[in-house]
């Protein structure tokens, strides 16, 4: 069975070294990206099997990063997992109409992480 590849959009150091840990140890190789500029370039030399896309980056915010690799997203079949601190239902329906296929709120157990991630495959 294949790795698949997971590319992480967090700026926050700390969020993502965790998070490194925990996809990492379940055997996804994990690439990281801290802001959305970043993200776009990754996206499209790695090609990941997921995103995990925060919303609140410190240049593009999430939904500007997801819309743009739209086209990309569809091409390579890319999963996005939204993963941020923002709980309205309003972000929750524009993350889905964007075409993210998930929505994890922080603070987050490690295993609801684990267990959206495994949800796709």
């Amino acid at each position: 069975m294949p790795v698949h590849k997971i590319l992480l959009v967090e700026d926050d150091e700390l969020s993502a070294r965790l998070m490194r840990f925990l996809i990492e140890r379940e055997g996804y190789s994990m690439h990281h990206a801290s802001d959305g500029r970043s993200a776009l370039a990754m996206a499209q030399d790695l090609c990941p099997d997921m995103l995990i896309l925060d919303i609140n980056l410190p240049d593009i915010d999430g939904f500007a990063v997801l819309a743009e690799l739209q086209q990309h997203i569809a091409r390579y079949q890319t999963k996005v997992l939204m993963l941020t601190g923002k709980a309205s239902e309003a972000d929750m329906v524009k993350a889905t109409q964007l075409g993210a296929c998930g929505y994890l709120i922080k603070p987050f157990q490690p295993a609801e992480l684990i267990s959206k991630i495994q949800s796709v495959w």
